[in-house]
């Protein structure tokens, strides 16, 4: 039997994908639910947060910062969003 804490969603796509992080292995996954015909993607931590960043505009998407696991994913979140907000500046006149 599993623990509560094994997987923990960190971020919900708009398109019903999920962030998720396997507290024993401590690896990132991109996951779909069953019968969506999409596969499961291994993810670095890098890559989950910045594919949380790049759709928390959607509806329907969210980022869960502070859950269980996901202190360094909070701190790549913030940096992702940081770099965004940096780089919209910049393009600014």
């Amino acid at each position: 039997m599993s623990s509560p804490t094994e997987r923990i969603v960190h971020a919900g796509l708009a398109d019903g994908g999920a962030i998720a992080r396997y507290d024993r292995a401590g690896k990132w996954y991109l996951e779909y639910p069953e019968g969506s015909g999409k596969k499961r993607r291994l993810l670095s931590l890098k890559e989950a947060a910045q594919l949380a960043v790049d759709n928390e505009h959607f509806e329907g998407a969210y980022i869960a910062k502070g859950r269980y696991g996901g202190l360094a994913f909070g701190a790549a979140v913030t940096r992702a969003q940081a770099a965004r907000d940096l780089a919209q500046r910049q393009t600014k006149p």
